[in-house]
């Protein structure tokens, strides 16, 4: 199970269009992005953004991942 601070992480990652564009908008290093990220996918056990290029494109699981973690975070900040 994904916590709200994974999800919320999550989103900030598929706003952007690079893992290090990411680290700038979280003023963290982009090898901490990569690491909370590859984190993330094992503990999912499932591939999220491909990083074979120099931007991070989500992969379908989290295209979905995206779609559902934006509405969740939504709901929890409503609830604010």
């Amino acid at each position: 199970m994904l916590n709200s601070d994974e999800l919320r992480f999550f989103c900030v990652l598929a706003s952007h269009s690079s893992l290090a564009a990411a680290a700038r908008s979280l003023h963290v290093t982009a090898p901490s992005v990569t690491q909370r990220l590859q984190s993330l996918e094992d503990k999912l056990k499932i591939k999220l953004i491909d990083r074979s290029k120099r931007q991070a494109i989500l992969t379908d699981e989290g295209v979905h991942l995206f779609e559902k973690a934006k509405g969740i975070v939504a709901d929890i900040d409503e609830l604010h």
